[in-house]
């Protein structure tokens, strides 16, 4: 009886053991997946003239403010500011495509805008590098 008393205590010596040392391994593998997926990609900007355009009120099934560009591309911008906010203004941008879109207008019908980030915009004078 004393034997197995001993014994069972070394086993469950090296069952901790075991089960702190997987513990470690895993959260090692998850610090180091969590920090490669945390922004280390790189992100990809354009610049190019485009025209703002006032696409209606969104509660009027509007679709907002939204920037159309030289390749007719049309984007949901997320920080157009308020002073760049007029119908066919003609600008000077510089932003990133997100994986977001906006949805507006009949859903039936829309599949929503791509929204971008702007990094720079520009007036025919001005130039404004926004803050990121």
């Amino acid at each position: 009886m004393i034997y197995q008393r001993i014994g069972n205590k070394k086993h469950m010596k090296t069952n901790r053991l075991i089960t702190l040392t997987l513990i470690s391994i895993s959260t090692t593998i998850a610090g180091a997946i969590w920090s490669c997926n945390k922004e280390n990609t790189v992100k990809t900007t354009f610049t190019e003239d485009a025209i703002i355009i006032d696409a209606g009120p969104v509660a009027a099934d509007g679709c907002g403010w939204e920037i159309k560009t030289g390749a007719d591309s049309v984007y949901s911008p997320i920080n157009l500011d308020t002073k760049y906010q007029i119908n066919n203004l003609k600008v000077h941008i510089t932003y990133e495509i997100l994986d977001s879109k906006f949805q507006c207008g009949s859903v039936a019908q829309n599949k929503g805008l791509i929204q971008i980030k702007l990094d720079a915009i520009s007036k025919v004078s001005d130039f404004v590098v926004l803050d990121k």
